[in-house]
């Protein structure tokens, strides 16, 4: 790849230190976004078609980020219907969480610092999954590195990323 192409990379990574910025100032709302964030734009990066959909972030999850993080039973179903909850309302409820068949997404609670187990009585007896914030971000990070380094090895990456990534460094006049 052209070192052009590394500023993608550049702009991802600050994303992500931008969410260890918001979890070391307790901003973990902010700093999941960024987190799904992330997800989202690799998982755009990872298909030729202009518009993704939430089946390309299930699979960019399942491929690199469950994978290297203890997250219990998640999985990349759960955490796009986390993703859509955070995103959308701010919540652990999402449609893909409302949906009533086996393959329905759980909802997540996530868990942050030192915690261990989600503090509010009101979940008693329902079903969700718990998440470690901070296991969540390094996952993220270790999947990023991954999926670059794989692009990076490619006698020929997809001639597709060259048109993304110039779309990713053309909202700023900061040059990295």
């Amino acid at each position: 790849m052209e070192p052009t192409s590394l500023g993608p990379a550049v702009t991802l990574i600050q994303s992500l230190e931008a969410a260890e910025l918001c979890i070391s100032n307790k901003l973990i709302l902010p700093a999941v976004k960024l987190i799904y964030s992330t997800i989202d734009i690799l998982a755009w990066l990872s298909v030729e078609e202009e518009e993704h959909s939430g089946h390309d972030f299930i699979k960019w999850a399942e491929r690199y980020v469950i994978p290297h993080i203890g997250l219990g039973n998640c999985n990349g179903v759960d955490l796009w219907g986390a993703r859509c909850g955070i995103l959308h309302m701010a919540t652990a409820e999402s449609k893909p969480t409302r949906k009533k068949s086996p393959n329905a997404a759980i909802r997540v609670v996530y868990l942050w610092g030192t915690e261990t187990r989600f503090p509010q009585p009101g979940l008693k007896g329902q079903n969700f999954k718990y998440v470690h914030v901070e296991s969540l971000l390094k996952s993220v990070d270790y999947g990023h590195q991954q999926f670059f380094t794989e692009l990076n090895e490619m006698d020929s990456p997809p001639t597709y990323l060259n048109g993304k990534f110039s779309k990713i460094m053309s909202f700023t006049t900061t040059r990295l």
